[in-house]
């Protein structure tokens, strides 16, 4: 007997996590049309003439949120066919306790030199965890302790359960995922072609939850008068999707520093998509000095390229990148900021050197990315509190089904 799983997206992948989380072994996949020799998670994808050549009985899971074209499909492979036991539509069958993690490879492959430190030494883990856990709300406490908790079970004890999420989370993660689902597209204007999430537009499939339907946190932040009135510099800006997201949350201009140049000309490209004329577009790296700069590209990856070469990730190249403090720049152009968000791969705590006067003398607003290293989770908040600015904190986690640790942020906010 075959078990077949019909559609090779992302709820065919869903399907097949689910299918190998209870013990079912899967044959092959189907979608309506497919070219030779392709596969998925080594799994040989069919196109359904192909699947009717199978001789054996098969069962089929249909992996297609949506009721009419999962109907359609039901009765082609009915009169198309032979052999089939049953057919089940995947969709109709997952519970919310069936939602397993399926990102493990992250921590236990990338994570680990950088957690062991700390998770190997209960009295270092301790004091890490109090004194970035003082002054947080219970809430941010919580996920504080579920992170190194998990981190835990995967580095330390080794384990490979995946049903890691409270029920609460499995839900939001499901209304995330059906949003996504639902709002994503693809259109043909002219002689453009372009991905859409809404009112979002971008030249690549790339919407990020985080950047998109999480709002990289911005829903946390209760002042929000300043940024609307001020500058943002997003440092790490990507191909322009978080720029983009954050141009709606001032009336004056988002600074997209970006040191790789081939995503440098994706930010101008996609602001102009957009029609955001408040995106300025910056190919230079920020840090600590003025100067010029090692920078890394991934070798497995259009994202992660930075100033680090970071443990057990491959790379493909090393070029060089002209970097500039944020303070300096900020001075040359006579900047106020009232919000400054950072993803730079693990080189946080080098921009934060080079920011600290326009931090100290601004208090911008900060959306800190603090899950690259063991060492940015747990002192980078300290640090900032040093230096005595009067911020309150939160911790913004994103979650998904591959990601508790991953795009989890501080939230560094000056009450008044």
């Amino acid at each position: 007997m075959k078990i077949i799983i019909f559609g090779a997206g992302v709820y065919g992948k869903k399907c097949l996590y689910f299918l190998s989380s209870i013990g079912v072994t899967v044959d092959f996949f189907c979608q309506t049309y497919v070219e030779e020799n392709q596969y998925l998670k080594e799994i040989p994808i069919l196109d359904i003439s192909r699947l009717s050549k199978v001789e054996e009985n098969k069962i089929i899971f249909i992996a297609i949120n949506n009721r009419s074209i999962v109907e359609e499909i039901r009765e082609k492979i009915k009169q198309e066919i032979k052999g089939i036991i049953n057919i089940y539509n995947y969709c109709d069958l997952r519970p919310e306790c069936d939602l397993v993690y399926e990102g493990q490879e992250f921590e236990i492959r990338i994570m680990y030199d950088y957690w062991n430190t700390y998770l190997k030494n209960s009295k270092l883990l301790k004091e890490s965890r109090d004194k970035l856990c003082h002054g947080l709300l219970a809430e941010d406490i919580d996920k504080i302790d579920r992170i190194i908790n998990r981190m835990a079970g995967f580095i330390v004890d080794k384990s490979l359960n995946c049903d890691i999420y409270t029920l609460e989370e499995k839900r939001k993660i499901y209304l995330m995922e059906q949003d996504m689902f639902e709002n994503i597209g693809y259109k043909i204007k002219g002689d453009e072609c372009f991905y859409l999430y809404k009112n979002y537009k971008l030249y690549e499939r790339c919407f990020e939850a985080n950047v998109f339907y999480y709002q990289l946190g911005m829903g946390l932040l209760k002042n929000t008068v300043q940024i609307k009135e001020k500058n943002i510099v997003d440092v790490g800006a990507y191909i322009g999707d978080s720029s983009i997201v954050l141009s709606d949350y001032t009336d004056r201009f988002v600074y997209a520093f970006e040191a790789f140049d081939g995503n440098y000309q994706k930010i101008i490209k996609n602001a102009k998509l957009n029609n955001r004329t408040n995106i300025i577009p910056i190919n230079l790296a920020l840090g600590e000095s003025s100067s010029y700069k090692s920078f890394y590209l991934r070798s497995d990856s259009n994202t992660g390229h930075g100033m680090i070469q970071r443990k057990n990730l491959s790379y493909r190249d090393e070029i060089q990148v002209r970097q500039v403090t944020l303070d300096e720049y900020v001075n040359e152009n006579d900047l106020d900021i009232g919000l400054i968000k950072v993803d730079i791969e693990g080189a946080e705590r080098e921009f934060l050197y080079g920011a600290k006067e326009t931090i100290c003398s601004q208090k911008p607003t900060l959306l800190i990315s603090i899950y690259h290293t063991a060492d940015d989770f747990f002192e980078l908040k300290s640090m900032i509190e040093q230096w005595g600015c009067g911020y309150s904190f939160r911790v913004f986690q994103p979650i998904t089904r591959t990601s508790f640790l991953l795009e989890t942020a501080l939230i560094c906010e000056v009450l008044l």
